[in-house]
């Protein structure tokens, strides 16, 4: 049984008759039916007299943190100042006429509010982010608080009184009619919860805001009775607490802890010695006084954490870690230990819960060591508390894991998974029977798997559950040393792990994951081995491979040699078992890697090749390297090159160059000289090919000029020479060619007018004028006049230069034509000259009538202006008459005139 409070008192005599006592910071108020006493700041065994009243002192209530000392009389309640009893300021609830008959306080500052946790969400790898630098912690030490509610309710007998105070400055009060109100507590600055003395079993819960008021009947585990039906403690209700949605009803025979969201959900505690006289809740303990002791009592499950020997006790008060105990003779004090050494005995109890209680929904600054308090600015509070709860909730999900039943081992996972346990901890713990069907200690047979319990199964799953949560999170580890991740205003690294284990290394819990996965997934889902074993993994190669072979799963196992790039074995297992669809399969995979290895595919092609022979439909080779739904951008296309010429297959050579250049568009010299080399073999059935090539592949022009020669009597030679021959920028030889050897004059002209488009005119008229004399000297006049003198896109050449050159013995046949063309040529023009000067004119008759418009439009009036029909000047007065030739009138002038 921990010790929570220093047995060291200090004790301070006292006379007269005690009723009450509180405590506010370091100071404790005693009450006696007329007079007020409080203890020296700095010494607790002295009293000094703060008040002396006529009227009877009932109770004492300290509202340190807004400085007011309440004080219940007979007749009236009073507001002081805590400090000196002084009256305040306001004087609207100073003095307060109720019969008052009983006290709460509220506080927003001390309310706890402990973390939501849904036990099947996966908040932390489904929400992780990297970041590069340290988050700050200004949301957990803000620089200005959050304003801060201060509650007080007075209980009477009809009624209800609140009093609302926000950063110590009242604000409200609230007037609640309701009848025989005994318990009540706030559950936040707005709600508030209580019981009737006259339905003992109805809780009633009230909405400041709205008024609303709600009613549940408890009577299925509260079995109350008012005092007037029952003549015994046992079916009363002694108190009524609240934390962190959870309800607290102290009974005088039992104690029940009830979730306040489900009231189906509570636990139950029989008290046996139900004979004490009084009890407080002040979480996080329960205060049970006896005539002679003082029992403190745990609000979670009623644990004893500590007796205290005091005689005749009448009242306690507890504030901020310090317990005051009024007896009939004096005032005992004692300090609470801090929470750290707290957290220590309830560590050496193994008392989990009480622990993880306290950290919950205690301000986190308790806990802060002496170190951590000089460097408060710089510590993350919800990382610091994330810490402390981790180290608890650690080793109560170790003790559920082993508790035998289906949902502790649910809840323990959960726990594992939330608050980043090593895997190393959680294979330790698991239990012995289902450690022994993971490591085959058991019988070994096929049918294991289907042998297992639904109880093994199930904890098998959710052991799958927490590996694969636990492989993501340590995953993130991989990318770099330094990584840090934000979760819930936290910094979640490596240092988090290596608080259980300071040699914790990621790739040694990343084979232990994965060799548990491995085997949990043989037992319960064979189908996800080879999911599993095709992605990246770190399982024991040994193990997968035999557990692979004895248990027949070939093809998971070609999946698991993939993945570890033991392409060699993947292929010996497949040849062994004669599947090549699966062997093919398999290559076209390989070739897709990142840098596929050539050598072992080529060798196994062969195989498949020969293998595959009668089959049209099915080329291993093209399916392998010519498939277009492939991407060959990580294939070094010289080492295919390479291959299939030491191979000398001729067509796979062909077509794959073919491929390449087309769909892979590798137009570099290299390819396109093998592909030329291979055409220039069949010149005549190539052409098209080698055209092609030339139009856009990259060739030396010399190399490919001279192979064509070489083919001097084949017309496709011939034409295919142009090419080269313009890269070479010869194009005499192009016209010669066309013109001597080709007879094709035409497209020499085209030729010529190509060039014109792609250098200049200038060049391309040089080049007409040289198939003029090579038509000249071919005495192909006919040519001439045909393809040049009578070609439309020659306009840019002055034919008269033409006609200069043609010789005097041209047949009249000839020129005919020519001449006959140009007549009407010129008649053309001569037609459109006539039809542009008429229009020229109209346009202008247009102009002058517009002009003359303009000019009627535009009058201007002046002072010197007259009237053109009188010859008088213009009064402001006078109406005018503006005529339609443009004359401005008087009005009576235009009369006469018109």
């Amino acid at each position: 049984m921990p010790n929570v409070f220093n047995p060291v008192q200090e004790i301070c005599p006292l006379q007269g008759n005690p009723i009450s006592i509180t405590n506010s910071d370091e100071i404790t108020y005693v009450a006696t039916p007329n007079v007020i006493f409080s203890t020296e700041p700095t010494e607790c065994t002295k009293l000094r007299r703060l008040l002396t009243s006529s009227v009877r002192i009932k109770k004492l209530q300290a509202l340190p943190d807004i400085g007011i000392l309440t004080i219940v009389f007979d007749d009236h309640v009073e507001l002081r100042n805590i400090s000196n009893l002084s009256n305040l300021n306001d004087r609207c609830f100073q003095s307060l006429n109720l019969r008052v008959e009983d006290i709460v306080t509220y506080s927003s500052s001390n309310a706890s509010q402990a973390p939501s946790r849904s036990s099947s969400s996966d908040i932390l790898s489904l929400a992780t982010v990297v970041i590069d630098k340290p988050i700050t912690s200004d949301r957990d030490n803000p620089a200005n608080p959050d304003a801060f509610i201060t509650l007080l309710a007075l209980l009477s007998k009809n009624q209800i009184t609140i009093l609302k105070w926000n950063n110590r400055e009242y604000v409200d009060r609230y007037n609640l009619y309701v009848s025989n109100i005994k318990f009540l507590k706030f559950t936040s600055t707005e709600d508030l919860i209580c019981m009737s003395s006259t339905k003992p079993n109805i809780l009633i819960h009230i909405n400041l805001q709205t008024s609303k008021i709600s009613h549940h009947d408890l009577t299925r585990f509260l079995h109350l009775r008012s005092s007037m039906l029952s003549f015994t403690n046992s079916h009363h209700l002694a108190s009524l607490g609240y934390y962190d949605n959870r309800i607290l009803f102290l009974k005088f025979d039992e104690f029940l802890n009830v979730d306040y969201t489900n009231f189906d959900s509570y636990n139950a505690t029989k008290i046996s010695n139900g004979h004490f006289k009084k009890s407080q809740i002040c979480f996080p303990f329960i205060f049970l006084i006896y005539d002679n002791s003082l029992e403190v009592r745990s609000v979670k499950d009623f644990k004893l954490f500590q007796a205290i020997r005091a005689n005749r006790i009448i009242d306690v008060g507890y504030h901020d870690m310090r317990l005051s105990i009024l007896s009939k003779n004096d005032i005992r004090t004692i300090t609470a230990f801090p929470y750290n050494r707290i957290l220590e005995g309830l560590y050496s109890e193994k008392d989990y819960d009480n622990a993880i209680l306290l950290i919950e929904n205690l301000d986190i600054h308790y806990f802060l060591s002496t170190d951590d308090e000089s460097k408060r600015e710089n510590v993350n509070l919800n990382q610091f508390k994330f810490i402390k709860l981790r180290k608890f909730n650690l080793l109560k999900a170790v003790d559920l894991m082993n508790d035998g039943s289906e949902n502790d081992f649910a809840l323990s996972i959960d726990l594992f998974s939330e608050f980043l346990a090593p895997p190393k901890l959680v294979v330790e713990n698991i239990p012995k029977p289902i450690k022994l069907i993971l490591n085959n200690e058991r019988s070994n047979s096929n049918n294991e798997a289907k042998d297992l319990s639904a109880s093994d199964r199930f904890c098998i799953n959710q052991l799958i559950k927490y590996l694969t949560d636990s492989k993501r999170k340590l995953l993130r580890f991989k990318d770099s040393k330094d990584t840090v991740f934000q979760f819930g205003n936290m910094e979640i690294s490596l240092s988090i792990y290596q608080d259980n284990d300071p040699g914790f290394s990621v790739d040694e819990n990343l084979i232990l994951i994965d060799d548990y996965l491995f085997k949990c997934y043989l037992l319960v889902n064979v189908k996800m081995i080879g999911p599993f074993l095709r992605l990246n993994n770190y399982c024991d190669f040994d193990m997968v491979e035999e557990k692979c072979k004895a248990l027949c799963l070939s093809e998971q196992l070609v999946a698991f040699y993939s993945s570890r790039n033991d392409y060699t074995k993947a292929i010996r297992l497949l040849n062994e078992q004669e599947k090549y669809d699966d062997l093919l399969a398999f290559l076209q995979r390989m070739v897709q890697n990142d840098d596929p290895p050539i050598d072992l595919i080529f060798e196994n092609l062969k195989t498949l090749i020969s293998a595959l022979k009668n089959n049209d439909d099915t080329d291993p080779f093209y399916l392998v390297f010519l498939n277009e739904s492939f991407d060959y951008s990580n294939v070094h296309y010289d080492d295919i090159i390479r291959h299939l010429q030491q191979e000398k297959w001729k067509q796979y050579l062909l077509d794959y160059l073919e491929f390449i250049f087309t769909h892979e568009n590798k137009t570099n010299l290299q390819v396109t000289t093998q592909l030329l080399n291979i055409y220039f073999e069949d010149i005549d059935g190539n052409s098209a090919k080698i055209q092609k090539l030339f139009e856009k592949g990259h060739y030396n022009a010399n190399q490919a000029l001279a192979r064509l020669k070489t083919h001097s009597k084949s017309e496709h030679a011939k034409r295919l020479m142009v090419s080269p021959l313009q890269k070479l920028g010869r194009y005499d030889d192009i016209l010669s060619i066309y013109v001597h050897e080709l007879k094709d004059t035409k497209e020499a002209v085209n030729f010529a007018l190509n060039m014109r488009d792609i250098k200049n005119d200038s060049l391309s008229r040089g080049l007409i004028f040289k198939i003029i004399d090579m038509c000249l000297l071919e005495k192909d006049h006919s040519s001439i006049v045909q393809f040049v003198l009578n070609n439309a896109n020659l306009d840019f050449i002055n034919f008269e230069e033409i006609l200069i050159k043609l010789p005097n013995d041209m047949s009249m046949n000839l020129m005919s034509s020519l001449l006959l063309m140009n007549l009407k040529n010129m008649n053309t023009i001569n037609h459109r000259l006539v039809v542009k000067n008429e229009l020229l004119r109209a346009n202008l008759t247009h102009l002058k009538l517009d002009k003359m418009n303009l000019e009627r439009k535009m009058v201007r009036l002046t002072s010197s202006s007259v009237c053109s029909k009188c010859g008088r000047y213009f009064n402001k007065s006078e109406i005018l008459c503006f005529h339609p030739n443009g004359n401005i009138l008087h009005y009576k002038c235009s009369k006469v005139t018109y």
